[in-house]
């Protein structure tokens, strides 16, 4: 039962989380160009299998919209997404607020498709760890 509780919790965050990038979504309605102005770096501790260590990504972006020039201080640091200094792309963003931003391209989009897998492989170890406390317990009634 607490194991449900704890599941409802994720769904009902994860949930949130999407619907806040499906508003999102919704409100970004203008194609505009934008340049990786700034590439902030932060080392991790940890070390790859190369003995590197693991990089986290925050890009500012810079762009124009309707002459006005802007500057986005993009999601906190992140390593799903890594872009190069000068590297331009296509955004959308939400003409009344330009800091509010969707990437266009698909390769950018599997920020979200790791925040939905992470909902999944948890629904999943939520489950069969349900499954075994319920059977561990029905074995020891006997």
């Amino acid at each position: 039962m607490y194991l449900f509780l704890i599941w409802l919790v994720f769904f009902i965050h994860y949930s949130r989380l999407y619907i806040k990038y499906k508003n999102r979504v919704l409100n970004c309605s203008e194609k505009v160009n934008v340049v990786v102005f700034q590439n902030l770096v932060k080392k991790s501790r940890m070390i790859n299998p190369y003995r590197e260590r693991m990089g986290l990504y925050k890009p500012i972006l810079k762009g124009e919209y309707e002459g006005k020039e802007f500057i986005i201080d993009t999601e906190p640091y992140s390593n799903l997404l890594h872009l190069e200094e000068g590297e331009e792309l296509e955004i959308l963003i939400n003409p009344n607020n330009p800091n509010q931003f969707v990437y266009l391209s698909k390769a950018h989009k599997k920020i979200l498709y790791a925040v939905m897998a992470d909902f999944v492989i948890r629904l999943i170890i939520l489950v069969c760890a349900e499954i075994y406390f319920y059977y561990s317990n029905f074995a020891h009634k006997f």
